[in-house]
């Protein structure tokens, strides 16, 4: 998948586990014993209570993290050999390197790294990592990466030709781009473009 698919088809995804989440997070109430029953009691619900903490200019970040580290190293120095321009962060290893440390700084009340990893995880769900094992179980099959297509920058006619006339390519590529437009026509109608440039929320 290229960029379209990869940061819509993402944040779309996020932003709806988040309204998720953070809705149940805001309809919690406790239970509290009056006259000798116990009955549910709401906690108060200030508007502010269903908005998320979730730094969603990580997200889209995260969504091409492997692609902006391993494109420009196919492109740039295709001596490397990766054919493919998926390559040390297209594996598994990056993957959960990337989780440990997010959860790392999670337990430390720094939630944005955690998110940002997971949705790089989720860039390799996207690009099915699981039919290219020699990448995804680096370095289980060695430390090379297989050599697929041409090197360098005779990548490029490659991926547009894939663009144009592939439909496990550009039927994606739509669909993220119908989704990062309403987000930005949503952004644009709540006047939140600021705040999420500043801090990366989406209202």
């Amino acid at each position: 998948m290229f960029l379209l698919a990869h940061t819509g088809l993402t944040l779309g995804a996020a932003w709806v586990i988040d309204r998720v989440f953070s809705g149940r997070a805001a309809d919690a109430g406790v239970l509290v014993q009056e006259k000798g029953s116990y009955i549910f009691t709401a906690y108060p619900q200030p508007e502010t209570s269903r908005q998320s903490n979730v730094d969603y200019r990580l997200i889209l970040l995260g969504s091409v993290l492997p692609d902006i580290i391993d494109k420009p190293i196919e492109l740039f120095f295709p001596q490397l050999g990766l054919g493919t321009g998926r390559g040390i962060a297209h594996t598994l290893a990056f993957a959960v390197l990337l989780l440990a440390v997010g959860w790392f700084l999670y337990r430390r009340v720094r939630p944005g790294f955690l998110y940002m990893a997971l949705a790089s995880t989720g860039h390799l769900v996207l690009d099915r990592m699981w039919q290219m094992p020699k990448i995804l179980l680096w370095p289980l099959y060695g430390f090379g990466f297989p050599v697929v297509g041409e090197p360098g920058l005779a990548q490029i006619p490659v991926w547009w030709h894939m663009l144009l006339t592939d439909a496990w390519v550009y039927v994606p590529e739509m669909i993220g781009g119908l989704i990062l437009l309403f987000f930005l026509v949503r952004l644009c109608r709540c006047g939140g473009m600021g705040e999420f440039v500043r801090v990366g929320k989406v209202c």
